[in-house]
């Protein structure tokens, strides 16, 4: 499909213009620069992602431009801790507008090998994948003032489908307990399953919008399994235990390795994947556990940040939300010993927020002032919430 449709042209007053030249290789720096405007505490993961990103973008590129050889796609397994920043980060990707494939984050619980379990089998990701294909080409053709048929629109969207990038959350549960006491018994299908199209097959989709049948390649779509991966660290001991080829370096040992990179496929089968499917992940990125100081970066300056979107929020209701530095440290501290990340952020806000929210919902040009004694309970929230006229 790819082929054919890299010689179609868009149709604009005359002027060709071909797939190729919507397609671009984006360099690797300009995409970790955009993340890091989201993600903080994880630059080291952050490089890698966008270097495996920028990687995909040149290879599809090449292969747009060149038929006698294409580039094989590096599907990626990640691996990172609750509110680490894994989905973040792709949330930050899909509206990159430099970045013009489509990418969804769909839940490995959403689906299931013949859809007996799970509301979707595992192939329908290729429609939520064709959706964001369709959302991208449209607001391309919006942009460039581009007309186009309807069949034309439909197989570009099909071929955009085709090099997208699919990142499977919570991949780890479907991991196939050796001991068979698996909650799922269908996880080992479930794996073949998807073993079939990160291996390339070609997918019959019904398309309920009048385009009836269509067929997705996956040879070029890549392939992102995200999850904690709880518990790897116990199937290295184990298979350390077994044999003394434990498939990292003797330098570093099953405690103190925080790089999932070192661990061989070995270490992976072990834990759960099967072996055809792990062979067919060769890149590995590792996010490291969320730190203080990066819950304090993420309050202070990340895009997404939850206590940017309060002040939004206090600002739409014509009033203004101050918190100092003190504050900041103690919020991050009450998230970090929730145990759940960035996520505990939220949390933390919500129910220290929330009393002066009600009073800022039926007020206008105050300031609210949160201190650190405020949020540790030492002092009555109304001495803590210091009101003045807004200048």
């Amino acid at each position: 499909m790819i082929e054919i449709v890299s010689e179609m042209y868009f149709k604009n007053g005359g002027n060709g213009m071909e797939l190729k030249d919507m397609i671009q290789g984006i360099p690797a720096k300009v995409i970790y620069a955009h993340l890091l405007q989201y993600i903080k505490g994880q630059d080291v993961a952050m490089k890698q992602l966008a270097t495996a990103i920028s990687a995909h973008t040149f290879q599809i590129a090449y292969n747009l431009r060149h038929t006698e050889h294409h580039f094989k796609t590096l599907n990626i397994l990640l691996r990172g801790g609750t509110g680490s920043g894994k989905t973040e980060a792709f949330r930050a990707l899909c509206h990159f507008k430099k970045l013009p494939i489509p990418i969804v984050v769909v839940n490995s619980g959403s689906f299931s090998p013949n859809g007996w379990k799970g509301d979707k089998t595992i192939e329908q990701m290729l429609l939520v994948l064709r959706a964001e294909a369709e959302r991208i080409l449209d607001a391309y053709i919006e942009e460039k003032k581009i007309t186009l048929s309807s069949d034309e629109k439909t197989e570009l969207i099909t071929a955009l489908t085709e090099i997208g990038i699919i990142c499977i959350d919570e991949f780890d549960k479907k991991r196939i307990y050796i001991s068979g006491t698996s909650p799922d018994a269908h996880n080992a299908d479930y794996q073949y399953n998807l073993l079939t199209m990160v291996e390339g097959m070609k997918s019959y989709l019904y398309i309920d919008n009048g385009c009836g049948t269509e067929t997705i390649d996956t040879s070029q779509i890549m392939f992102i399994l995200m999850g904690a991966f709880a518990g790897l660290e116990e199937c290295a001991v184990e298979l350390q235990s077994k044999t003394t080829k434990i498939g990292f370096s003797m330098a570093t040992t099953a405690h103190d390795s925080t790089d999932m990179q070192q661990y061989s496929d070995d270490v992976l089968i072990q834990y759960g994947i099967i072996r055809e499917l792990v062979g067919r992940l060769p890149v590995h990125i590792t996010y490291q556990p969320v730190t203080l100081e990066a819950l304090i970066t993420i309050l202070r300056s990340a895009k997404s940040s939850v206590l940017q979107e309060y002040k939004q929020l206090f600002r739409y209701l014509g009033n203004k939300l101050v918190v100092d530095e003190e504050a900041l440290r103690e919020i991050a501290d009450q998230a970090l010993a929730l145990g759940v990340g960035a996520r505990g952020l939220q949390r933390v806000l919500q129910s220290h927020l929330q009393p002066i929210l009600f009073d800022a919902t039926n007020a206008k040009g105050q300031c609210y002032y949160v201190t650190k004694g405020y949020l540790s309970g030492k002092t009555e929230a109304a001495s803590s919430i210091i009101k003045s006229k807004l200048a």
